[in-house]
């Protein structure tokens, strides 16, 4: 007898199968379109390019729901705490990224799934790029006393809501089951979006 993840497993792999043929679809016919309407009006890219983003929205969005509702297995290995900051600035590329550190030493260790740990990373710089005041640098603060906190943040045009997207709640998910969480700090500070990525450090043997 099949259990209730094996059920949900295999509803969401037929959803997840279904919707994969319907996007194929969708791209099919707009790269047909772009080179059927090479010609056409600028109105009528303008109008196509509108839909493709929409159709990729709803990508992202669907793919996202279905890694929050699938059961999750992490799959860690032992890090440094510093090179957790040399993955931030390489994520980060062009943007210019201003730190201030009173980390843990050195040889301090955390336990991270490299690929999920990155999810978390983007989806915090990204929501936090989304609202920066034009130019603006990314803040990073290490602090943290038997753990390890990354502050980010941003001169911003719009906080953060308290209530979290799906994204975030994908994103503070994944950190729960590292054992660490994710904070949207409370800031007496106006024009300023920031988010803390708290995680234990491991044990020393």
């Amino acid at each position: 007898m099949a259990s209730v993840h094996e059920e949900q497993e295999s509803v969401l792999a037929e959803v997840a199968h279904d919707l994969a043929n319907r996007f194929h679809r969708y791209y099919y016919y707009s790269d047909l379109a772009v080179e059927t309407l090479a010609d056409v009006p600028a109105e009528v890219r303008e109008l196509l390019a509108k839909a493709m983003e929409t159709v990729e929205g709803i990508e992202v969005l669907t793919r996202t729901t279905l890694s929050f509702l699938r059961r999750m297995e992490l799959r860690t290995i032992l890090v440094r705490a510093d090179d957790v900051v040399g993955s931030l600035r390489q994520h980060l590329g062009e943007h210019a990224l201003e730190s201030r550190s009173c980390a843990p030493s050195g040889t301090a260790m955390i336990a991270i799934d490299p690929p999920r740990f990155g999810e978390v990373l983007a989806t915090c710089c990204r929501i936090l790029l989304e609202r920066a005041v034009p130019g603006a640098p990314l803040r990073l603060e290490l602090t943290g006393d038997g753990c390890l906190e990354l502050r980010l943040s941003v001169d911003a045009s719009s906080s953060i809501p308290a209530t979290p997207d799906l994204a975030l709640a994908l994103a503070t998910k994944i950190l729960a089951l590292h054992g660490g969480e994710l904070l949207i700090p409370a800031t007496s500070q106006a024009g300023i979006a920031a988010l803390t990525v708290r995680l234990p450090l491991a044990a020393q043997e």
